[in-house]
């Protein structure tokens, strides 16, 4: 896969809506032990340390959800391949939200006293993942959720972490784009359309202040619900004026957005949010007019790089191979996500407990270079991303094209 760059050296509720596809799943058995205190046995056990992942295994997030489940296995498969943490095997344990909220609740609620997983994963859906919140704090189990409320997120709240970050993040990542490279537009005129949720509209209504504080406008302001026919947006968009899309919306509103103002002559720029599309929703789309920010360098699979070289081999054993399946939606962030928990339970061995994960999280770094060099947790900020990537489909090429890989984030707004 070729990669150009200008400096080469980087879930929202559209999360919760991408591709309706085979449900995927992953079961096993906790052991005896009290949650919240041990995790998973008692201490020096040789039973598995049990990990959770209460999301939507079936239901139309279920094509995220199975990526996620596949970089998850790729990192514990290293792990035990070498014998786990101090002879403790890591044991994925899911249980299915159906992206409902209530179902979230029992899902963790599960998870936690029949498994007695020592943290979990939570739903990618912002709504669904807060209401799972209380359980995690009750039990103290570190939960990395989709994408959370940034209320939750600023001040920090212990147990409650994201796994792909907040959107309020990206405002200054949009504004970069729009003012600076590679757009440089020095009187932008804002189309917003986006999945509306308690984690987008606070970003979309920085996005604005920032456009309008710079000399902006933003004409056009068009929060949708789960359609997937965007023509009637698109012509919004074209009536409206505007000279950029910024959007926060699933892979088959994307292409319906995309298509529908191609149809009509309009080759106005879409910036797609860091978890709308990905490396393979750029390759079928083959538009040069969509730029999307990535949370992840998009993986190179002939990179040279030992942390590729493990990542590759590791999904292989699935049967997943090839640039565009090892860069399936959500797997290669997962992937670092699973080795933030690793390393956290690293740090205390055959012995953790669920307040030992949960500190060690707050200190830990991944470094995996051609995947993600930018994953860490700390005590003030539970978000894990700082910087982002940009892509575009280049049509000489025939392959996304990396533009730049210094997109700055900015921290969330205090409330």
């Amino acid at each position: 896969m070729r990669y150009q760059s200008r400096r080469y050296g980087a879930a929202a509720a559209l999360a919760s809506l991408v591709l309706i596809a085979a449900a995927c799943s992953s079961s096993g058995s906790g052991s005896a032990g009290t949650s919240g205190t041990s995790g998973s046995g008692s201490g020096g056990s040789k039973a598995p340390y049990n990990i959770g992942l209460a999301a939507g295994v079936t239901g139309p997030a279920a094509a995220i959800v199975k990526g996620e489940i596949e970089g998850i296995k790729a990192a514990f498969s290293q792990v035990n391949a070498s014998g786990g943490i101090d002879g403790r095997k890591l044991n994925l344990v899911t249980s299915d939200t159906q992206n409902e909220a209530t179902t979230a609740v029992a899902a963790l609620t599960k998870l936690a006293t029949e498994n007695n997983v020592i943290a979990s994963f939570g739903d990618i859906l912002a709504n669904n993942c807060q209401a799972q919140v209380p359980v995690a704090k009750a039990r103290k189990i570190a939960l990395l959720c989709g994408t959370v409320d940034p209320a939750q997120l600023q001040p920090v709240e212990p147990y409650v972490y994201t796994e792909y970050g907040s959107e309020v993040t990206e405002a200054d990542a949009f504004v970069s784009i729009v003012k600076d490279k590679p757009l440089n537009l020095a009187h932008p005129k804002v189309a917003m359309v986006y999945v509306q949720s308690s984690s987008t509209v606070p970003m979309f209504n920085a996005i604005a202040a920032k456009i309008k504080a710079g000399g902006g406008q933003v004409v056009l302001n068009d929060p949708i619900q789960a359609q997937l026919n965007l023509s009637v947006d698109a012509s919004k968009v074209t009536s409206s004026g505007a000279n950029v899309v910024l959007e926060q919306i699933i892979p088959q509103q994307l292409q319906s957005l995309a298509q529908s103002l191609s149809n009509s002559g309009s080759k106005v720029p879409i910036v797609a949010e860091a978890t709308t599309a990905s490396y393979q929703q750029l390759v079928l789309l083959k538009n040069p007019n969509i730029y999307e920010l990535s949370l992840n360098p998009f993986v190179d699979p002939t990179s040279s790089e030992p942390a590729v070289k493990n990542y590759v081999a590791a999904l292989q054993q699935q049967g997943i191979t090839g640039v565009s399946n090892i860069n399936g939606q959500s797997i290669a962030i997962t992937y670092a996500a699973a080795w933030s928990i690793i390393d956290a339970l690293k740090t205390c061995g055959a012995s953790c407990t669920n307040d030992q994960v949960n500190s060690a999280l707050e200190k830990v770094s991944v470094n995996l270079p051609g995947i993600n060099t930018d994953y860490s947790y700390t005590a003030s900020r539970h978000y894990p991303q700082t910087t982002f990537q940009l892509y575009q489909y280049s049509t000489s090429k025939n392959d996304a094209v990396q533009l730049r890989d210094d997109v700055p984030s900015n921290p969330i707004p205090s409330s």
